[in-house]
């Protein structure tokens, strides 16, 4: 209990120093940013601790991460004496919204303690490489952090969010197992009150009361992290054990049949059932998956607990966009001088935008891509029809802030190594329509209905609407025309006309309805950039983005190491989930907010929507509750946030031995067995963070790209601990720089036979507990 009043306790004043700050550059938004301070502060603490890092002249530790929050509170102290009364006028004025905010934080963020408290262990899917990041991150006296698993080499990933978590970590002093645990609840939460902010700004700024604001805004972070995909009305169906075996075999979803199960249950019984709701799009052929993809939600990556990159990036999102809005209420033209009368604010995008790319490298282009739109819709409203000065005055501002962008992160834009290798056209597959409406099908027709409501107030047609449709037109079909262009040809070639034809004009068909929604909601957007109202553009923006990434994901997908678009699929689904939900709490509100139709026909018409995403609201709840229920009921330990508790239990030498080298041992380079992604091999240096030679080496492939980096390692590795010539050990040892060799049961089981006799002649024993022992080099490295 004491770590978690601890770990709320600093992310608090984080966000308590930061607000001055956020009241300062979010001036145009009603609530002044402050259900965004904790992330802002975030945000700017761990930038400046990355830059000071990267110089080498500050160690990374607590002290400097205090002399950092003195500095921003030191600066401020200087807002907050400036606008002392304003800022006091203003925190009484909306004390109810930011009461019902933290309420939202702290709900969630116990909610999930509960959760994780009773499945915490950090031992399945990519747990493992998260905690290694995070542990070599508080290893790392200087930036940037050494790979735990490729020692001599830096971590070549997007590791913002880890070094956001590590710097908490610092600041609270709480051992690395828990709060890694503690930093997986405090993201949902951090989304949460970030959230339901920007959609209660969105929500105020269309007229509407704080009680109504507050109320309509609370669906923001219920659509964002609390509800799922439609697959669990699937899963309902099975478990009561309804539906033919040809019913399911028409579903087609893998792992997703005819119960077997003796009886009717109101959840699934299966193992880990959870699962398959994020693997739904697929096609098969002959029991061969050649789609196979990956269609998460936030509610299951909450629930999984994976630490990962696209999960860390949903609070920053929500920065990115709010600062997005706030730029869009600005009454002064875009260009060069509203640059030089809006420094802080300009820097704040660069930065927002920027660490985007750090946290997770897939935002930039999308919320880079949104960023521009928006500034080309706040200069349509200076310049009306004329396109080209719009244009032009964006360009004025979006290239200085974006070229800044880069630049403030560009140490790590030097040291990333990709596996990516290019944007295919995507010829052989596509989503199938079930699966698309099961996935979006809630968010599609609250999205839907909003773009149908809000046709009815779309200004007349002018003299300058023709430029704007001209422009949507080309916008909206430029990705389907390249597609059919590359794709006519390709197919030619491959297959002959009839075959190119069928495919361009097949693929055409499927997607016309996606081409309706983004030319509808772009061409809204556009045309109302003179006379708002802004918070319905904003949202028109978001709906025709959200619709771009989902018609892209059908027509081109990046070429990397994993299969087809599987990453390409997740990443742009991952990213749309969070506009669409933004965009559908702001159209609920919107749908009650506008007068009741005349016509009786209209008004059943409107009953009979609401009843029917009522309904589908309440069939997206279900597979949270279950989920959650089942993950709970996974593990019958006592409830604890240490995620290393498991092999207290299962072997607590290792357990032992762990602690001693992260709590106790100097840095060095460590040497243990090399084992396969997704397996126990590798635990020691993920724990601890001391760099190993290798381990996980399929994942190496994945960052860098190429296996030549740690040619030869796996090798190295076995020689160390199998080979009977004690100077070539030696020379090994030195090669590497190992500083402790690791015996456990994994190097036993892997390697054999050991020559223990080599590392007592050559080095002494730093740890020894039951069938683990760790030596320690003699002579100073």
């Amino acid at each position: 209990m004491a770590n978690l009043v601890l770990w709320l306790l600093v992310v608090e004043i984080l966000g308590l120093i930061a607000f001055p700050l956020a009241y300062y550059v979010f001036k145009r938004l009603p609530d002044r940013g402050a259900t965004l301070s904790k992330v802002f502060g975030l945000l700017l603490s761990t930038y400046l601790l990355w830059i000071l890092g990267l110089t080498g002249l500050v160690s990374n530790s607590g002290f400097t991460l205090i002399g950092i929050l003195l500095a921003i509170t030191l600066v401020s102290a200087l807002v907050l004496r400036r606008q002392f009364r304003q800022i006091g006028a203003f925190l009484w004025r909306e004390r109810f919204h930011l009461l019902a905010g933290e309420a939202i934080f702290l709900g969630i963020f116990f909610m999930w303690v509960v959760i994780v408290a009773q499945v915490p262990a950090i031992n399945h899917t990519e747990k493992p490489m998260d905690f290694g990041f995070l542990n070599a991150i508080l290893r790392s006296e200087s930036f940037p952090p050494e790979d735990m698993w490729l020692s001599g080499n830096s971590i070549s990933y997007y590791y913002f969010g880890h070094l956001a978590m590590g710097g908490l970590t610092k600041l609270t002093g709480i051992t690395s197992s828990v709060s890694y645990n503690l930093s997986v609840v405090l993201i949902p939460a951090l989304v949460s009150i970030a959230a339901y902010g920007l959609v209660y700004n969105l929500i105020r700024l269309a007229g509407a009361g704080r009680g109504r604001a507050i109320f309509f805004a609370l669906a923001a972070p219920v659509f964002i992290g609390l509800i799922s995909n439609l697959v669990g009305v699937l899963d309902f169906v099975q478990a009561r054990g309804w539906g033919s075996d040809g019913f399911w075999q028409w579903v087609s979803i893998k792992d997703l049949s005819r119960s077997t199960a003796a009886g009717a249950s109101f959840f699934p019984q299966d193992f880990n059932w959870w699962w398959h709701s994020t693997r739904v799009i697929d096609t098969v052929q002959d029991g061969q998956s050649l789609d196979f993809t990956i269609s998460e939600f936030p509610f299951f990556s909450f629930l999984l607990g994976d630490l990962h990159a696209h999960v860390m990036s949903l609070p920053f999102l929500v920065l990115s966009l709010s600062l997005s809005l706030n730029f869009l209420l600005s009454n002064e033209p875009p260009g060069l001088g509203w640059l030089w009368r809006n420094p802080w604010e300009s820097l704040a995008l660069a930065l927002s935008l920027g660490a985007l790319a750090f946290v997770n490298i897939w935002d930039i282009p999308v919320f880079a891509a949104l960023f521009v739109g928006v500034l080309f819709i706040r200069a349509l409203r200076h310049w009306g029809p004329n396109i080209g000065r719009a244009v032009l005055s964006s360009l004025a501002v979006g290239v200085p802030i974006l070229v800044v962008a880069v630049l403030l992160f560009l140490p790590f834009y030097i040291n990333l190594q990709s596996q990516a290798s290019g944007i295919l056209p995507l010829r052989d597959v596509s989503t199938r329509p079930f699966f698309f409406i099961l996935v979006w099908g809630f968010f599609l027709i609250i999205a839907a209905s909003l773009l149908i409501r809000q046709l009815w107030s779309v200004p007349r047609p002018d003299k300058g609407s023709e430029g704007i449709l001209a422009l949507t037109v080309v916008l909206t079909f430029l990705p389907i025309v390249l597609w059919g262009v590359l794709v006519f040809f390709l197919e030619l070639f491959d297959d002959g006309l009839g075959s190119s034809l069928a495919m361009v004009g097949s693929r055409f068909g499927k997607l016309l309805p996606l081409l309706l929604i983004v030319g509808l909601s772009m061409y809204s957007a556009l045309v109302r950039a003179r006379h708002g109202p802004t918070p319905l553009v904003f949202s028109l923006a978001l709906i025709s983005l959200a619709f771009y990434l989902l018609m892209g994901a059908e027509l081109f997908y990046l070429k990397d190491f994993l299969p087809l678009r599987m990453n390409t699929v997740f990443k742009l689904y991952y990213q749309a989930w969070l506009l669409l939900a933004v965009a559908s709490a702001f159209g609920v509100y919107y749908w009650f907010s506008r007068p009741r139709p005349k016509s009786l026909s209209l008004r059943l018409g409107s009953h009979a929507l609401v009843g029917a995403v009522a309904l589908l609201l309440m069939a997206s709840f279900y597979y949270p509750a279950g989920a959650a229920l089942d993950r709970m009921k996974s593990s019958n330990d006592s409830p604890t946030l240490d995620g290393l508790a498991f092999i207290q239990k299962f072997d607590p030498d290792e357990y032992d031995a762990i602690k001693e080298l992260r709590d106790e041992a100097p840095r060095g380079r460590i040497v243990e067995a090399v084992g396969g992604d997704y397996t126990d091999h590798g635990r020691i240096a993920a724990s601890t963070g001391l760099p190993s030679p290798l381990n996980w080496p399929g994942h190496e492939l994945q960052w860098r790209g190429s296996s030549q980096p740690f040619a030869g390692r796996e090798e190295d590795v076995a020689a160390i601990y199998q080979s009977g010539d004690l100077e070539e050990v030696q020379a090994l040892l030195d090669k590497y720089e190992i500083r402790y060799v690791y015996l456990g049961s994994r190097e036993r089981a892997k390697y054999g036979s050991l020559e223990e006799e080599n590392f007592s002649r050559l080095m002494k024993v730093f740890f020894q507990s039951g069938n683990v022992i760790v030596y320690e080099r003699i002579e100073p490295l």
